[in-house]
C-alpha cells in the first residue's frame, strides 16, 4: 500500500508518516520550508499551492492514500489574505480530488473552526457555520474532499506534542518556554478549545483507513477548557510558577478575526478506531514522560 502525506515536516504530518511506516505502508511525504527526514519514508520538496506541481506529483506517484495536513493555520493571517488562505487551505484538496488515481483514498485535516460559537457539544451531524475566513476556507477544503468517494475528514483542535528543532512550537511548548524564563504570560480566558495530542490523530487515521471506515470525524481530545486553564495545568504539570499566568479577555487584543468557541464530541472516532484520545492531563503527562527523548 503506497501512501503520500502532504506536509510531512509538520507536527501532525510527521506523526502520521511515522505511523504509516509502522503499519507497513510504503510512505512518501512532502515538505516545503523545512527539509525533513523521517525514518522509513521518502521526502520531496513541494509547494502544495503550486497546483500544476501538485498534480504532477500525484500522477507520478499514484498513491493509494493521500493525506493532506498542510494548512495556513493563522486565523488572523487568513482574514488579512483570503486569496492565500484559499490557495493553501482549500485549492490543494480540489487538485487532489482531480488527480488521484481511481479508487484512491484521501484524508484531509480540517478544524473545529468550521463551526462558530456553540453552547452545546457538537457532533459530526451538526451543520458547520464558520465565522472566520480560516474556517470558511477549511470548510471549502472539506467540500473538495467530498469529491473523492473514499474520503476521511478529520476535524481537530489545538494539536500539541513535542516538535522537532526549528519547527513552529505548540501552545504547550511556547508556554513552557516563557515560564521557564520566568516571564509573566497573559492568556485569553475567553478562548475555549479541545486540545488534541498529535499521536492520537495519527493512530486513529491509520486505523480508519485500514478499516475502510470513511467519512467525517471529530478527532479531538475529550477535555474542553479555556487557554488560561490550560496554561495553569501546563505550569502545574511541569513545575513552573502558576502565579506567572494571568488571565485576559481577547477583546483587549483587537485582533482582526473572530474565534470559534465550541466543543466537539469525539465518540464517533473513538468507537470506530478503539483509540482513546488523551485528556489534557494525560497528554501533558505523556509529554513529561518523553521530555528528554531526542527530537532531531
Amino acid at each position: 500500500m503506497d501512501a503520500l502525506v502532504l506536509g510531512g515536516s509538520g507536527l501532525v504530518g510527521e506523526r502520521i508518516v511515522s505511523e504509516l511506516v509502522r503499519a507497513g505502508y510504503s510512505t512518501s511525504f512532502t515538505f516545503f520550508e523545512h527539509e525533513a527526514a523521517i525514518a522509513g519514508a521518502e521526502g520531496h520538496r513541494l509547494d502544495v499551492s503550486d497546483s500544476s506541481g501538485l498534480a504532477s506529483h500525484l500522477k507520478r506517484l499514484e498513491p493509494d492514500l493521500v493525506v493532506n495536513t498542510v494548512a495556513l493555520p493563522s486565523v488572523d493571517q487568513c482574514d488579512k489574505d483570503p486569496e492565500l488562505a484559499y490557495r493553501v487551505n482549500s485549492l490543494p484538496q480540489k487538485i487532489i480530488a482531480q488527480n488521484v488515481k481511481s479508487g484512491a483514498a484521501v484524508a484531509y485535516m480540517s478544524t473545529s473552526n468550521v463551526f462558530g460559537i456553540s453552547d452545546k457539544p457538537l457532533t459530526e451531524e451538526d451543520s458547520p457555520h464558520p465565522i472566520s475566513t480560516y474556517g470558511r476556507m477549511k470548510l471549502l477544503g472539506e467540500q473538495y474532499a467530498l469529491l473523492s468517494e473514499r474520503h476521511i475528514i478529520l476535524r481537530s483542535d489545538q494539536i500539541y506534542g513535542w516538535t522537532k528543532a526549528g519547527r513552529k512550537k505548540t501552545f504547550v511548548e511556547k508556554t513552557m518556554e516563557r515560564l521557564r524564563a520566568g516571564e509573566t504570560i497573559e492568556v485569553c480566558a475567553d478562548w475555549y478549545n479541545c486540545p488534541t495530542f498529535a499521536d492520537d490523530i495519527a493512530r486513529a487515521l491509520v486505523k480508519l483507513h485500514t478499516g475502510k471506515k470513511y467519512g467525517t470525524y471529530h478527532a479531538v481530545g475529550p477535555t474542553y477548557l479555556n487557554r488560561f486553564e490550560w496554561a495553569l495545568r501546563i505550569a502545574e504539570r511541569f513545575g513552573y510558577e502558576k502565579k506567572l499566568v494571568r488571565a485576559i479577555d481577547s477583546s483587549s487584543l483587537n485582533l482582526p478575526a473572530k474565534r470559534s468557541n465550541c466543543a466537539l464530541g469525539n465518540m464517533k472516532i473513538e468507537k470506530a478506531t478503539g483509540v482513546a484520545f488523551l485528556s489534557v492531563d494525560e497528554g501533558l503527562e505523556r509529554m513529561k514522560a518523553t521530555r528528554n527523548i531526542p527530537r532531531p
